[in-house]
């Protein structure tokens, strides 16, 4: 690929911009102690935490300085590349980050006291003035203590990027191992370009409580924040995302082992001990950070069917996850009987019977085996399983589509898509 190739590259040269037919440049190079990136780059699936635990890698983005215009202004547009990280590394930046937000808030508070108990309201105990002490002791711990704990969040900011400099941008923080194994992998050839199915989600014209992360229900300024945002009808409410069609099957020895545990933990004494994955899959956002990871799970007698969806995001170096169900049944007479964790995002067809459960898995499940019943009939097999959830999300969508929830369908070609860790294999058949 001429200019793009080698370990002559020098990254303050302007960028090549043209490709071999079928290619794109690569858009990344390591050289020493940083990579160097161009907007929407995408990394190889390396950790870029370097390997120090093991398990399962999931997308972040690592956040582009926005290029400076005349007069003071910025690009409107996000920049951002894309790159993976192991998710117990991440869980492990995610509690330090909130742990030194809670010393900086305990500490905080405590400089607060004298102003909040000024001299001469001092607590007499005894012989002991409290206040008086514990105005002492804050001069004395608590702005040494906040400096240290903004010295500790300088010091561990991990992946981060620098500023533009002619096309390029230097990504420092990488670990030596993953600088090591993204050099030995610089001269594998891009990716082929290719076009995904998106479309464009109208969430303010959903429900409040559809719009607030489970991991957030519990916090006001996220109700308050979001209802503003729908009242204001934002363009943060209206984005693109795949389609569903675009989502990654991958074979069920393929499941993510954590989805594979908590499925044991949360299973066990309800009788669902017994079910087995028969495939699973997972669909990326168009924001390079979120991922959405499937396990379908089936019961030994081909009536009932689960579908496990762990959504995980790593924003603003903090992992949040959440995991939801969905059980499945199909009767005789056509209809779909669906029991599930997360409300309905919009209107379902008239032989689609829905209902919302909150609570464990065993409730969910419980609610879903009362209304089964006998009527659920055994499906032929995987591949009757797969047909008849892909007519739901094909008639579910052409409903949201009708009622303004979704735009039409479109064909865009986009710098990331959804890629296999492992290399898709083929479709379980029955």
């Amino acid at each position: 690929m001429g200019q793009m190739d080698g370990a002559t590259l020098n990254p303050y040269a302007t960028p090549v911009t043209e490709v071999e037919s079928g290619e794109q440049a690569r858009k990344w190079i390591v050289q020493g102690s940083v990579v160097w990136v161009q907007d929407h780059a995408v990394l190889p699936p390396v950790d870029l935490e370097g390997g120090r635990t093991s398990g399962p890698l999931t997308p972040v983005m690592i956040k582009l300085p926005g290029i400076h215009q005349p007069g003071g202004g910025q690009a409107a547009r996000p920049r951002a590349a894309r790159g993976y990280a192991a998710v117990p590394a991440l869980r492990t930046r995610t509690r330090r980050k909130r742990l030194r937000s809670l010393l900086f808030w305990i500490f905080a508070a405590w400089c607060w006291l004298p102003i909040i108990f000024p001299p001469g309201g001092e607590i007499q105990i005894g012989s002991r003035v409290l206040m008086a002490e514990i105005r002492m002791l804050g001069s004395m711990f608590a702005v040494p203590a906040i400096l240290g704990i903004w010295l500790w969040g300088a010091l561990d900011r991990g992946v981060r990027s620098g500023r533009l400099n002619n096309g390029w941008y230097p990504v420092r923080g990488i670990h030596p191992a993953a600088l090591m194994e993204l050099a030995r992998r610089g001269h594998e050839p891009a990716p082929p370009l290719r076009r995904y199915k998106v479309y464009r989600v109208y969430s303010h014209r959903l429900p409040l409580r559809a719009l607030i992360p489970p991991s957030y229900r519990w916090n006001p300024v996220m109700w308050v924040l979001m209802a503003v945002f729908k009242a204001r009808r934002s363009p943060m409410l209206a984005q693109r995302h795949f389609h569903w069609s675009e989502r990654v099957i991958e074979h069920a020895s393929q499941v993510d082992p954590e989805m594979k545990e908590s499925w044991r933990k949360k299973t066990a004494g309800t009788g669902l001990e017994s079910w087995t994955a028969r495939w699973s899959g997972f669909r990326d956002s168009l924001l390079p950070s979120i991922r959405s990871l499937t396990s379908v799970m089936a019961s030994p007698d081909g009536r009932s069917f689960a579908v496990v969806c762990r959504v995980r995001a790593s924003l603003a170096e903090s992992l949040t996850e959440h995991e939801d169900v969905q059980f499945f049944s199909w009767t005789a007479d056509g209809r779909v009987l669906e029991t599930s964790s997360t409300p309905s995002l919009g209107p379902r067809p008239e032989t689609h019977d829905f209902r919302e459960i909150r609570g464990s898995f065993r409730t969910i499940w419980t609610a879903h085996q009362r209304r089964a019943g006998e009527v659920a009939i055994p499906l032929r097999g995987d591949q009757d399983l797969h047909d008849r959830l892909n007519a739901v999300d094909t008639e579910s969508c052409a409903l949201l589509q009708a009622a303004g929830i979704l735009s039409p369908v479109e064909e865009v070609e986009l710098p990331w898509g959804n890629e296999s860790l492992s290399g898709p294999p083929p479709m379980p058949k029955a």
